[in-house]
């Protein structure tokens, strides 16, 4: 099957699905800043975390379900550009806070190769995924509850770090 066939497949063209990852990418851009504002300095606090994880599971089941409408769907995937990858650098920003400073370049190292690997697995669980007839959608909506550990592992700290000051 072609790429053309594979987006007609999924009721966009070539550019609709282009336009639909510049907008991911424009939201990642905006979530960086928004984000590492919301949890720089002092605002590290568990409300913030809650919001990016919860806003995370809410951007991806609105991609995995807005249908056939371009608008939705772009807006769906600037939404999860905004959360995902502002975790993705919360989570590096965080990381050394939560390392004695004799092991902190290890310890930060070790979440990079953490999220580096995930790089990899990724694309394998949805290709398997795919392959073994699940949806776009379910596919999607697999990815939550990774999330949802990811930010409860990141509450956990946070809570324990003010517990320890």
């Amino acid at each position: 099957m072609s790429g053309t066939e594979q987006a007609r497949g999924a009721r966009f063209t070539r550019t609709q699905t282009s336009w639909t990852l510049v907008c991911f990418n424009l939201g990642g851009s905006v979530g960086a800043v928004f984000l590492g504002s919301l949890h720089a300095g002092q605002h590290r606090r568990p409300p913030g975390l809650l919001v990016t994880y919860l806003g995370m599971a809410v951007a991806l089941a609105a991609v995995a379900f807005v249908g056939r409408i371009l608008i939705l769907a772009a807006l769906a995937c600037a939404l999860a550009g905004v959360f995902i990858v502002g975790a993705q650098l919360i989570l590096f920003a965080l990381a050394p806070l939560y390392h004695r400073t004799a092991t902190r370049g290890t310890g930060v190292s070790v979440a990079v190769a953490v999220g580096r690997l995930s790089s990899v697995v990724r694309p394998l669980f949805a290709g398997g995924s795919l392959a073994g007839g699940s949806g776009s959608a379910a596919v999607l909506l697999a990815i939550v509850p990774f999330a949802a550990v990811g930010g409860g592992a990141a509450l956990a700290l946070t809570w324990w770090k003010q517990c320890s000051e």
